[in-house]
């Protein structure tokens, strides 16, 4: 009897996972069981101390972010408290705030650690991510959604939907990988949606997908891991199809590969897959030595999936040789192992459990096995699955022959209303046709004028705009001026007045603190003085720089209150004095308005150049505001607006209650 095997587990697809960040190290092959545990252990410090020693040397912190997050992905399996200390360990490296870009990476990492014991902990950590990491387009989001929608898919196949679990693997982890340009990831769906075809019975479908898998694989570079994993089950799925000679060819290829990774975690589904090719071709002997190497490794690594479809592999070796008793021990070992077992998957061996009870001359057990399994069938199989499975694999591989026959089509049917059209007809066409283009370029030549009245309105009032900012800027310095710099210009000449006003001969001695209060008075007044230029025009602008007088302003604007840090990336000495001037003034107003009414604690301000465009960000924790608020605010968002649309700029603002303020700038230079 060809058996049926649920083939995805959590522990599956997080190997897969790991496979492509992280190289694992396992037990050696040949090695007693107590022996290689040791090993194994040791071999797990060994890499994450290499790994911890590799960060502590690596100053970028995003690299350093990921690099402990990768860590947390391979102790995932073994350790969930030490997953737990490498996530927080990345979120402590960026502890001011972190990006969506980055909260979305943590939740992504933190369903991987829940995936195998808690599911709806993780599907609902895996919408969270997909939420955040899908606002931003480019390959590392696409990369990460990719691995969201993965792992979301298993969440049905353990749940027993394989359906949803295929349409969620084409309609989004491989669209996603394709955008990402991440040839291994979509052949990592290839294989996945080639052993969902094989638990259905559908070889030959499953052995293009894997074919199609292995030749993206074989084209990348450093993909022997999945290649390996790709070789063993299109081996699996030749097999089970009664193609044991390509199974063989498949089989040669992946003991080539096992040559160069004996610590692969695959390696137990080798063996697995050796030992049923050595008992379909009937070499009983050698398959169940291949089979007890997979059941030992499968032991050694935790990894109950192997152990289970090993322990089964023997049963049904024993069965085949006629050793129905040694079988029904071993279809009972395989029993034991049943995490993220299947309904169809259990369905089968109470079926072969009642089958070998019979043959056993167990009657009465063999009766009441059967009735379980009438049982179960009958709640498990109300409807056919396998349909449905079937319509999603045509869909995703018709789409171009589809299309093709639709252009076909559109084609004959020109030729025959070509043929069925009269010259007056076709006259009369293009008569109408001619018309239209004239009435549709009177037309064209209307909305462009109208375009460009509007453009030329909207550029009219961006200018009164800046026009009555820098009226008020004149106001605010003619204030400062009266009630600042003049006030203390006042009192200092009134107690030099009065200084000046004791003479030696009188009685009447000066006060001996006029004079150092004048003095301090006179700082004051040079401060205030030097406060007013700077807002004017800064010296540094002119003389050092965009990046020196924006951080001189930053330094300035800092307070023990509110702490605010620059960062300058990639800027260039000199630019445009429009441009400079410009810039400088909206970081000045991003500032004014965070401290005004912001209430922040911390401000970043960061300018970087790439690729000819400057990119300015202004970002602060305060008590943020409705976004809405924007189309009736207040002159000073509309004055920066106005001052990036003359720059030809765009700007977008990312603002909620009581969740900060990002202002993102974009500007050409």
């Amino acid at each position: 009897m060809i058996s049926r095997y649920s083939i995805l587990s959590s522990r599956y697809v997080l190997r897969v996972h790991i496979y492509r960040i992280i190289g694992l190290c396992s037990c050696l092959l040949t090695i007693a069981n107590d022996q290689a545990f040791a090993q194994w252990k040791a071999a797990q410090k060994q890499y994450t101390d290499s790994v911890l020693a590799i960060l502590e040397n690596t100053v970028e912190k995003d690299k350093k972010f990921t690099g402990y997050l990768d860590l947390s992905l391979y102790w995932s399996e073994i350790d969930t408290s030490r997953a737990y200390h490498f996530i927080d360990e990345a979120k402590k490296l960026l502890p001011d705030r972190l990006s969506n870009f980055q909260y979305g990476l943590i939740h992504l990492y933190t369903a991987n650690v829940v995936f195998s014991h808690d599911i709806e902990v993780a599907r609902k950590k895996y919408m969270l991510a997909d939420s955040l990491l899908s606002a931003y387009k480019t390959p590392d989001s696409y990369k990460y959604l990719s691995k969201v929608w993965n792992n979301y898919g298993i969440l049905y196949q353990i749940e027993d939907r394989p359906e949803t679990y295929m349409q969620t693997i084409i309609d989004k982890a491989i669209p996603y990988a394709r955008l990402a340009g991440d040839s291994l990831a979509a052949a990592n769906g290839l294989t996945n949606i080639g052993l969902l075809l094989t638990n259905k019975l559908l070889y030959d479908e499953a052995d293009r997908y894997f074919n199609q898998a292995i030749h993206a694989l074989k084209s990348g570079e450093g993909d022997k891991k999945n290649l390996f994993t790709a070789y063993i089950y299109a081996a699996n799925a030749a097999i089970l199809g009664n193609k044991v000679p390509k199974g063989r060819q498949y089989l040669d290829h992946a003991s080539a590969l096992s040559k160069s990774m004996p610590h692969s975690l695959e390696i137990p589904y080798y063996y697995r897959t050796e030992g049923r090719y050595h008992r379909h071709i009937k070499a009983y002997d050698q398959a169940k030595a291949y089979l007890l190497k997979a059941i030992a490794l499968g032991k050694t690594g935790y990894d109950d999936k192997a152990i289970r479809d090993s322990y089964y592999e023997l049963f049904q070796t024993y069965r085949d040789e006629g050793n129905y008793k040694d079988a029904k021990n071993m279809l009972m070992q395989s029993n034991r192992y049943n995490f993220a077992v299947t309904g169809a998957d259990s369905l089968l061996h109470l079926r072969e459990m009642a089958d070998i009870d019979y043959k056993l001359g167990s009657f009465r057990v063999a009766f009441e096995q059967m009735q379980r399994y009438a049982l179960a069938k009958d709640s498990l199989y109300r409807a056919d699955k396998t349909n449905e499975i079937i319509a999603l694999e045509k869909r995703f591989h018709s789409l171009e022959k589809e299309n093709e026959i639709l252009r076909l089509q559109d084609t004959n049917q020109k030729q025959r209303l070509a043929l069925n059209k009269s010259r007056i007809w076709i006259i009369l066409l293009a008569s109408l046709g001619l018309l239209a283009f004239v009435i549709a370029f009177f037309l064209w030549k209307l909305a462009r004028a109208r375009l460009q009245s509007i453009a030329q309105k909207e550029q009219l009032n961006q200018y009164q705009i800046i026009l009555q900012a820098q009226e008020e800027e004149r106001n605010r310095i003619a204030r400062d001026l009266h009630d600042g710099l003049g006030g203390l210009l006042a009192g200092i000449k009134l107690r030099l007045s009065a200084l000046n006003s004791h003479s030696p001969s009188t009685t009447v001695q000066p006060d001996e603190e006029e004079l150092p209060i004048a003095i301090e008075d006179l700082n004051k007044a040079s401060n205030e003085l030097r406060r007013i230029a700077r807002n004017m025009m800064p010296e540094a602008l002119l003389n050092i720089g965009l990046e020196n007088a924006l951080s001189d302003l930053c330094k300035f604007r800092n307070s023990e209150r509110t702490r605010i840090v620059f960062q300058g990336l990639d800027l260039k000495q000199a630019y445009a004095d429009r441009v400079m001037t410009n810039v400088y003034r909206i970081v000045q107003e991003l500032l004014n308005n965070a401290l005004k009414h912001a209430g922040a604690s911390q401000i970043l301000v960061q300018c970087s150049d790439e690729k000819d465009h400057l990119f300015l960000t202004v970002e602060d924790n305060g008590k943020g505001f409705d976004t809405s608020y924007l189309k009736t605010g207040g002159i000073g968002l509309k004055s920066i607006e106005n001052r990036v649309a003359l720059l030809n700029g765009r700007m977008e603002t990312d603002s909620q209650p009581d969740r900060g303020t990002t202002i993102s700038i974009e500007i050409p230079v």
